[in-house]
């Protein structure tokens, strides 16, 4: 049998409530953030402060281009992958 869409949003309806209990919210936008070149990658570099973490891990161009945010560094999949 051929899955159908009912299917599918079935089964990504049982992956969100699954993946649900394992998140944490953020609310955004009280603090703005306008650094990156991109301003459409400012909420990235705010939602990265606001949950406090160490690292972005980043294909885009504007966002390698910032280096480092507060004390968050930015750099590229391969070199995340590439370190010890």
């Amino acid at each position: 049998m051929v899955p159908t869409f009912t299917d599918f949003i079935n089964d990504f309806e049982d992956l969100l409530m699954m993946l649900g209990q394992f998140l944490v919210y953020y609310q955004i936008g009280e603090n703005p953030v306008n650094v990156c070149r991109d301003p459409n990658d400012n909420f990235l570099l705010e939602l990265a402060a606001k949950a406090r973490v160490k690292t972005i891990v980043s294909g885009d161009k504007d966002l390698l281009e910032i280096k480092n945010y507060k004390s968050i560094k930015i750099i590229t999949p391969r070199l995340f992958f590439s370190r010890d």
